[in-house]
């Protein structure tokens, strides 16, 4: 038997070896890869419902916006109304007033 390890044998060792660490690499970055495009899938998946929340809370406001526009307008009418009635009863007791004066003036005229 012999005993001695020639350089042809180191190559050809050297060379398995490289090819072994080769396959592995490969193995090992396509196993890599394959986690790193479920995560990106997952990223992505979470960025649609993210979207989807967004454009539901996006059209919520809109509808609150519409409301609020017509609260806003309903109020605007109901306080045009109350300074209309506001200035129908400074009107009103300016006559009041006036008649007031008018019938004591009346009552002293007769007296």
């Amino acid at each position: 038997m012999n005993d001695y390890v020639t350089k042809k044998d180191l190559d050809d060792s050297l060379g398995k070896f490289k090819a072994e660490i080769k396959e592995e690499f490969r193995r090992h970055t396509g196993l890599i890869l394959e986690e790193f495009d479920k995560r990106i899938n997952f990223v992505i998946e979470g960025q649609e419902v993210l979207t989807q929340r967004v454009d539901k809370i996006d059209s919520r406001l809109s509808n609150l916006e519409t409301k609020v526009d017509k609260i806003d307008s309903r109020l605007s009418n109901l306080e045009t109304k109350v300074d209309n009635i506001h200035e129908e009863l400074i009107s009103h007791r300016d006559n009041t007033e006036l008649h007031v004066q008018v019938v004591k003036q009346r009552g002293k005229k007769r007296a």
